[in-house]
């Protein structure tokens, strides 16, 4: 069968822009999307008619089979139960809690913060998935539905999982049978594979990558439930691959180009933000999780010009020695999709929320950093967010923002005999507008089960299957909220100037500074350069260094532990990505220097130019700050030059750098390493450069396809 298979990553690209699906599979969008609101129409549960609608769609929906791709997933009509839901009644839900606090709508008019509902940074328990399959996890639900025949409710709950998991094994034969249709070697491997799957647990690496990217499209782009994470790629596949060569099933050419085919239909997927999965971490006993596949994983990764799916490497001081150094090797030969994560100190971060020390060794990394319990925990990594520095505009002007002339209810004092005394009315302020913004998230958290429940995904946790309750109605051992913090060198800059300019220096009043902070600086652009020039974060420069520590302590306090809608707590994040830019928007100028306006600063990291002092001293500020007590996640973004990275010697200095930054208790670290000249080449001729990838934030892009501002940013930083 593969001798008789071109290998070509063009033609699979190509392939998979086309229509090519399976007529005779299914219903036609018009007769489906008809039948659909026949059980929309129905006087019964959400739960209930959600499930019938997902059951409907996966038995009647036309598929997709690719002849040059080893796997099949693609099916059409899924989002007609996103349109009828999700669209429609949870704005409203919504709308409704917001207009009963008048700072909610305040506040998330000015853009200092957004409560939200997050059902998009998960996965199923892989775990359970790869070793029961399909059939283990019906079998699961059959067991505990009848131990509860007398519970009405949980019954329902069974019901609705068990409904649709019988459709997505018609579902699989629905994949063979096109697959059949076709009738090439290949095709033959395919429906194989997928009729095995309908029987059985996954047997073959090709068993195991095919029911990931089921349960993936399923939970995904059906139940809406979006998919953040692979798993451990190496822990999960390690053993197909290791029984396949054993058994002589296939060579290992052969798997490593299943590999290769695997990760390239993930880049066509073109999956926003990327699609990660982690590697390496520890087992359950401590020892070293990595394995011999996880280099093979890496091998074929590196042979392939893409940059999806990005990968998390859980970091600890036992990690294989020649992964690290092969990763650090791929990062300096462009393959930066690869962020690395403090495995222990997030274990001890997620302890800290009250997760009991077997459930917090379990870590997994959803999204760009974001950790949790795996199989364990909802985490709703982006629960909520806060613009602190627009927190900080706001209070300047009396609770008053002055780019859309609106108040909040609680107006701060505008005069303070010193420092400590604005330091301390600000840290109120900051409290308040964020305990508005986890009651808000509390107030909207009761109403999941009216508009959003998860089948699928619920039917891979324990916990939930054993309540006999919906994941999101508080199903998980763990129902926790997060609320991440954003921009945080550009407020605590902000404050330092505040301290010494008004305080200190004396050179402005508090009204003469709230004047030209409303004019933008035109006023006085003099005493913008003066702020400009005090100490700034991430030069390993004290005073700064500390108040931006101390306001990440503040915020712990005030967010972790505290209770949730749901059963939970919340959970403290800091990171910004590519927030900061409308946050910026958003923002009127600050005491740092900023323009209004202007980006703001990113993750765990200084404003863009403003870290002179080099990355030994960045990293020494990073370090200072407690990211235990952060544990939805922090990052530190380090741009090297690629002539300080070339050779053995470089790649050492970056080992040396990873490793002081994880012995010091940082939290997470990624990489670019790059040549300033080459992009400014590339921003000048993008036609030559169309493969040269940037690490964003929290995923990879090519560099020519970003804006002129983050180009910018880039050259700035490289240069630097």
């Amino acid at each position: 069968m593969w001798n008789t298979f071109d290998y070509s990553m063009e033609a699979l690209a190509n392939q998979y822009k086309s229509d090519n699906r399976d007529t005779l599979s299914g219903l036609p969008e018009d007769e489906l999307r008809a039948e659909c609101d026949k059980i929309f129409a129905k006087n019964q549960s959400f739960a209930k008619t959600k499930s019938e609608a997902m059951s409907f769609i996966i038995e009647n929906c036309m598929v997709e089979v690719f002849p040059d791709e080893f796997f099949a997933d693609k099916f059409t009509h899924y989002d007609i139960t996103g349109r009828k839901f999700w669209r429609g009644v949870a704005p409203n839900i919504f709308r409704k809690v917001n207009d009963e606090t008048t700072d909610t709508n305040v506040l998330s008019e000015a853009l200092a913060i957004e409560p939200s509902a997050d059902f998009g940074h998960l996965a199923p328990d892989w775990k359970f998935v790869m070793e029961n399959g399909i059939p283990g996890i019906i079998a699961r639900l059959e067991k505990y539905r009848a131990e509860s025949l007398d519970n009405p409710e949980k019954t329902e709950f069974y019901d609705n999982s068990l409904r649709v998991y019988k459709s997505i094994i018609k579902l699989l034969l629905k994949f063979a049978e096109s697959a059949e249709r076709i009738g090439t070697p290949k095709m033959q491997f395919v429906a194989e594979n997928l009729t095995s799957l309908s029987e059985n647990a996954p047997k073959t690496l090709a068993e195991a990558m095919q029911l990931t990217l089921i349960i993936y499209s399923l939970q995904t782009k059906l139940e809406l439930s979006t998919v953040r994470s692979l798993g451990g790629l190496d822990r999960l596949y390690g053993r197909f691959y290791t029984e396949d060569i054993a058994s002589g099933r296939f060579t290992e050419a052969q798997l490593r180009e299943l590999i290769r085919d695997f990760f390239y239909k993930i880049f066509l997927m073109k999956v926003a933000a990327n699609m990660p999965f982690y590697i390496c971490g520890r087992n359950a006993d401590g020892t070293d999780a990595t394995n011999d596949f996880t280099r093979v994983l890496l091998e074929e990764y590196a042979k392939l010009d893409i940059y999806d799916p990005k990968i998390h490497v859980l970091y600890h001081k036992d990690v294989r020695p020649d992964i690290t150094r092969l990763i650090i090797e791929l990062i300096k030969n462009g393959k930066s999709s690869f962020v690395f994560i403090n495995n222990d100190l997030a274990s001890k971060a997620l302890e800290g929320i009250g997760i009991s020390p077997e459930d917090a060794k379990k870590v997994i990394v959803y999204g760009c950093y974001e950790t949790a319990s795996e199989g364990e925990e909802i985490p709703s990594t982006c629960g909520g967010r806060i613009n602190l520095p627009k927190i900080l505009d706001m209070f300047i002007h009396g609770g008053r923002d002055i780019l859309k002339d609106i108040r909040t209810e609680f107006e701060p004092r505008t005069e303070y005999k010193s420092f400590d005394e604005f330091y301390t009315s600000f840290k109120d302020y900051l409290r308040h507008c964020v305990t508005v913004c986890m009651n808000t998230i509390s107030a909207y958290e009761p109403y999941f089960k009216d508009f959003f429940t998860a089948p699928i995904l619920s039917a891979t946790f324990k916990s939930s299957v054993e309540k006999g309750t919906d994941i999101f109605s508080g199903g998980a051992k763990y129902n926790n909220t997060s609320i991440v913090c954003a921009c945080q060198a550009s407020l605590a800059d902000s404050l330092l100037a505040v301290k010494k300019l008004v305080f200190e220096d004396k050179l402005a009043t508090m009204d003469e500074l709230r004047a030209v902070l409303a004019s933008d600086w035109k006023e006085n652009p003099a005493l913008r350069e003066r702020c400009l020039a005090y100490p700034k974060f991430a030069n390993n420069q004290d005073e700064a260094d500390a108040i931006f520590s101390d306001m990440s302590d503040f915020l712990a306090d005030i967010i972790n532990g505290h209770k949730n809608g749901r059963g939970g707590v919340y959970r403290y994040g800091n990171f910004s990505i590519d927030w900061r830019f409308r946050f910026g928007k958003a923002t009127a100028a600050l005491p740092d220097g900023h323009r209004a306006g202007e980006p703001l600063s990113k993750n765990f990291c200084a404003t863009v130019g403003m870290d002179k002092n080099g990355v030994t001293s960045f990293i020494n500020s990073v370090l200072k700050t407690n990211s235990e007590k952060i544990p939805d996640g922090c990052v530190t973004d380090v741009v090297l030059h690629s002539s300080s990275a070339a050779g053995e010697e470089g790649t050492n200095a970056i080992l040396g750098l990873l490793t002081s930054f994880m012995n010091g208790k940082g939290f997470a670290i990624q990489f670019n390493i790059l040549s300033s000249e080459i992009l400014k080449l590339a921003q000048k001729t993008p036609e030559k450069y169309k493969n040269l990838q940037i690490r964003v934030c929290g995923w990879n892009a090519n560099f020519v396809n970003l804006s002129e501002t983050e180009q910018n940013e880039f050259i700035t930083q490289a240069e630097q």
